[in-house]
């Protein structure tokens, strides 16, 4: 689709392209200082996988020779070259915000869940009482309220003094592994929230994330013991150095603090490294019992990457 059109069907090619994330018409005429003369859309394949939005344009520069500008939809791989500097700017900026948000996002949902819960709770409503649905021990309905308690806090204080240290320790396991932080929360959920339902006074309400902050001072301790690297044991350190003092919370005889919660929280924060660390020893040996293998094939002559049906 070569020659020139006219403007009104270059911004309807233009805009069309923007809705699949390319760059608008009016950000690339401000700021390439182009008029432009020419739009082509051009299909590329690569493989099975289809590339069709490399867009394309065509104008002149100060000099009146004719400058080429592309621009590839994020994402797409290409000549990278041809794309113009301002766009890798603007990629790299979102890119970069992203990767930042990303790797903690299920704890920024935690959190944020926590917080919106004391935030509804909050609101004037006159028959709304959120910390109705703490955990009830030995009754039904305490059961289903195991995962719930988490999220609900009796007050703004309650909240707060969770939320910083549940955020921090929640980071130093998240950093590492996604997949653990969400196996920690929900381990040290269950395992809180059954000790306090089995063994809680009768007639009384446990509400709060405390169990699970004490989970995730368990496994980081915990798992500082079982791998015995240096990041763990960094990690471990700085659990201590920060929050060790709520070790104390672990011992009865302090009025309104469950003490349950917080003692199962941190056993199962500890069965939860113990979970994540027996995995490890399993991919090492399946590791060194295949190297005799491909080593018996090498020496026997059969490529490892193009084997022939027997």
């Amino acid at each position: 689709m070569e020659g020139n059109r006219p403007r009104q069907s270059c911004r309807a090619v233009a805009l069309a392209a923007a809705k699949h994330r390319h760059w608008a018409y009016d950000h690339i005429v401000a700021d390439t200082h182009l008029p432009v003369q020419d739009w082509r859309i051009i299909q590329r394949y690569e493989g099975r996988r289809s590339r069709p939005f490399l867009v394309q344009s065509i104008g002149q520069d100060s000099e009146g020779e004719k400058s080429k500008l592309n621009f590839l939809r994020t994402g797409e791989t290409g000549d990278q070259e041809s794309i113009e500097p301002l766009a890798k700017a603007k990629k790299s900026s979102s890119s970069g915000s992203k990767s930042l948000v990303a790797p903690i996002l299920p704890l920024l949902i935690v959190v944020g869940l926590m917080w919106l819960v004391w935030f509804v709770d909050w609101l004037p409503f006159p028959n709304l009482d959120l910390t109705q649905y703490g955990i009830h021990p030995r009754t039904i309905q305490g059961l289903f309220e195991i995962p719930i308690a988490p999220f609900i806090h009796a007050d703004l204080a309650h909240l707060v003094a969770n939320t910083i240290p549940l955020f921090i320790l929640g980071y130093l396991i998240i950093i590492r592994d996604k997949r653990n932080f969400m196996l920690v929360f929900v381990v040290a959920m269950i395992v809180s929230g059954l000790g306090i339902w089995t063994f809680g006074a009768t007639g009384t309400v446990h509400m709060g994330a405390s169990g699970v902050v004490f989970g995730f001072m368990g496994y980081l301790l915990a798992r500082a013991y079982f791998e015995r690297s240096f990041v763990s044991i960094l990690f471990g350190i700085i659990a201590v150095l920060l929050y060790g003092s709520i070790l104390a919370g672990i011992l009865p005889g302090q009025p309104g603090v469950s003490w349950l919660g917080h003692l199962f929280g941190l056993a199962g924060g500890v069965l939860a490294a113990w979970a994540a660390h027996r995995t490890k020893p399993k991919a090492a040996s399946s590791g060194k019992k295949s190297k005799p293998k491909a080593a018996s094939l090498r020496a026997s002559g059969q490529d490892l990457d193009e084997t022939e049906p027997g």
